[in-house]
């Protein structure tokens, strides 16, 4: 799905994942685009395309950072996951039942 979409295009796509996060993560206003608009219009995505990207974020971002960091990171993720889910298949996904009133 992936290769179809972005094609050899990935360091571009990379350059615009590193922007949109760190507009969410870090405010920092760099990212300019249509992240939901571009997502919808994919061809292919299924469920458990979904549960794989929560998992690998999951499992990388606790990994890579402070767990208060990685819960943090997590909960963004599974915010925008939820709202790309419910724009593709009209309901929430069932990782949204488990992450809707996170732990502090």
């Amino acid at each position: 799905m992936f290769e179809r979409a972005i094609g050899a295009h990935w360091d571009a796509h990379l350059a615009r994942m590193v922007e949109f996060w760190s507009t969410v993560a870090l405010g920092t206003r760099s990212y300019r685009g249509d992240v939901f608009g571009k997502h919808m219009a994919l061809e292919g995505v299924t469920p458990a395309h979904f549960a794989a990207w929560v998992r690998l974020w999951a499992e990388h971002t606790s990994r890579l950072f402070a767990p208060e960091t990685a819960r943090e990171l997590q909960v963004l993720a599974h915010g925008m996951a939820r709202n790309l889910f419910r724009g593709l298949f009209g309901q929430l996904p069932d990782f949204a039942e488990a992450h809707a009133h996170p732990a502090h």
